[in-house]
């Protein structure tokens, strides 16, 4: 599991069409946003397990303290590896990240998974905006 934190003075995305024909339908096609959020880019690997989301629910509990920030938003994103998981294995993980990230913060957005989207990101530019972590 890879993840790239970003603190984002504020991050839009909407869902555009699906990538994966086995995704699941959108709500709403509309614009989504939210300011001061933790944003993390989430790509699923090969083997990758529950151990995994709790050391990932681990560091964002961490990371979220020290950067103060108001939310988190939850974007699957496959660009990170070239050891990606099974769609079907990574869309289960990625809610099980999601369920735990909503329990541990509550305002939690997660952004649907096997979807292209398109997305507006602006980053703050403090020392602890940008991190990477592999699990």
């Amino acid at each position: 599991m890879k993840a790239l934190f970003l603190h984002a003075k504020k991050f839009c995305y909407k869902p555009v069409k699906k990538a994966l024909r086995s995704a699941k339908d959108v709500e709403s096609k509309e614009m989504r946003c939210r300011e001061n959020a933790l944003v993390i880019f989430l790509t699923i690997e090969k083997g990758d397990g529950a151990e995994n989301v709790s050391k990932l629910l681990d560091d964002v509990k961490v990371h979220m303290e020290r950067i103060k920030a108001s939310s988190v938003v939850l974007y699957p994103y496959a660009h990170l590896s070239s050891e990606l998981a099974s769609p079907k294995d990574a869309e289960a993980l990625t809610e099980e990240a999601c369920k735990a990230l909503s329990e541990a913060f509550g305002d939690v957005e997660c952004a649907p998974f096997g979807w292209y989207k398109e997305f507006v990101l602006h980053v703050y530019g403090h020392p602890l905006a940008e991190l990477s972590r592999r699990y």
